[in-house]
C-alpha cells in the first residue's frame, strides 16, 4: 500500500510539473515580432536624417582685415611670414560661449590654439602669426563651443613659387 501511495504522489507531482509548463507558454495576443537584420547592407531606410545645425553663418581666410576686424578678401595661399586671419560670423552666441581656433599643419600636429570668450558678440578673428613655417600645406579648425564650426584648408608658398588662387 505504501508503494502505491508513492507510485500516486510521484504521478501527482509529474502531473504538476507538465501543466505548469503548459500554463508558462505566452499566449497567443496577435502581437507579431519584428525580426531587424544585423547586416543592413539591404535594408530599406525611411527615416529622415536632419541636418546638423549650423552655429556660423560665414567663415573666411585671409591676410587682410577691413575696419571691423573681418576678413576682406578670402584666400587659401599666403607668403612665408605673412599673418593669416580666420573670421567667423556667428549665428547665435549664447551666454558663457566660447569659441576657439586650432591651427594645424599636415601631419595635425597643433601649431597654435586659441580661445575667445564670446560674451555675446557675434564676429570673432583668429590670427596666425606665422613667421616660422615653412611652405607647405595647413588647415584651421574653428570651433563653436565644443562644436566644428569651421575647417580651413591652406598653403603657404614659397618666395618663387605661385601659389593657387
Amino acid at each position: 500500500m505504501l508503494n502505491r501511495i508513492a507510485a500516486a504522489l510521484c504521478g501527482l507531482v509529474l502531473l504538476i510539473g507538465c501543466n505548469q509548463s503548459r500554463e508558462s507558454a505566452p499566449a497567443k495576443t496577435g502581437a507579431t515580432t519584428k525580426v531587424i537584420p544585423s547586416d543592413a547592407r539591404n535594408a530599406k531606410v525611411d527615416t529622415v536624417i536632419h541636418p546638423l545645425p549650423q552655429f556660423i553663418d560665414q567663415s573666411m581666410l585671409g591676410a587682410d582685415l577691413g575696419p571691423d576686424g573681418k576678413v576682406t578678401t578670402e584666400s587659401d595661399t599666403f607668403k612665408p611670414g605673412q599673418p593669416i586671419y580666420l573670421t567667423m560670423v556667428l549665428r547665435e552666441s549664447p551666454p558663457g560661449l566660447q569659441t576657439r581656433a586650432s591651427w594645424r599643419d599636415a601631419k595635425e600636429k597643433v601649431l597654435l590654439a586659441d580661445k575667445k570668450n564670446m560674451n555675446g558678440g557675434k564676429v570673432v578673428t583668429f590670427t596666425l602669426k606665422q613667421a616660422k613655417l615653412k611652405p607647405g600645406k595647413y588647415h584651421v579648425i574653428g570651433y563653436w563651443g565644443g562644436n566644428i564650426a569651421a575647417d580651413k584648408k591652406f598653403e603657404i608658398v614659397g618666395a618663387g613659387s605661385k601659389g593657387k588662387k
